[in-house]
């Protein structure tokens, strides 16, 4: 792969939006993104937030807790994809749930991927990897 492509891809300062309910799983995950991967990190504590940020900011990925109050994950993702400017946007889940009818659903409605909770840094960071890499294939493709 050519260097000059691989360094025009600069994953600093890409903005993240963590769009979950329990603080202690956001300050963990703003942690992990900001100094791993020198993200910029938008926090909504419920749905509702996160829809009121995507409508100002497009991050280059979105991290959704699938039972929040207010708005849950699954409603706010509808949302998402319905959105012309927001429909691609890579969409990581964190759930506890791990009934493989529920995850095979979500994947049917877009998600990029799903984070099983209780989540460590490992898991965290080969989930962005992948998004990464995924991310650089495209940019590649495109130019």
């Amino acid at each position: 792969m050519d260097k000059e492509i691989l360094l025009n891809f600069d994953i600093k300062n890409l903005k993240v939006l963590v769009i979950e309910d329990g603080d202690v799983l956001r300050r963990f995950l703003r942690f992990v993104l900001e100094n791993k991967f020198h993200f910029i990190v938008m926090e909504a504590k419920n749905g509702v937030e996160g829809l009121d940020i995507l409508s100002r900011e497009l991050p280059f990925l979105v991290i959704l807790d699938l039972m929040m109050p207010e708005m849950n994950g699954v409603e706010v993702l509808n949302k998402i994809r319905e959105n012309e400017r927001t429909k691609d946007l890579p969409v990581i889940i964190c759930t506890s749930v791990s009934d493989k009818r529920i995850v095979t659903g979500l994947i049917k409605k877009g998600i990029t991927d799903y984070l099983l909770k209780p989540i460590n840094v490992n898991q965290v960071s080969d989930k962005i990897n992948e998004v990464l890499k995924i991310a650089l294939e495209k940019n590649l493709k495109n130019r």
